[in-house]
């Protein structure tokens, strides 16, 4: 027998995966942005 129970519902994985990929949208659309506007030549590049 253990000292503690963790009891985890379903609404708070749904908050955490909600929160995950809000956070995984928002650091990966810059970027995207980004290098949708540039030629495929110069997005290709390595400088």
């Amino acid at each position: 027998m253990s000292a503690f129970e963790l009891r985890v519902d379903p609404v708070a994985v749904l908050v955490g995966f909600g929160g995950t990929l809000v956070l995984a949208v928002a650091a990966v659309v810059p970027a995207a942005w980004r290098l949708a506007r540039l030629p495929i030549a110069a997005a290709l590049s390595e400088d």
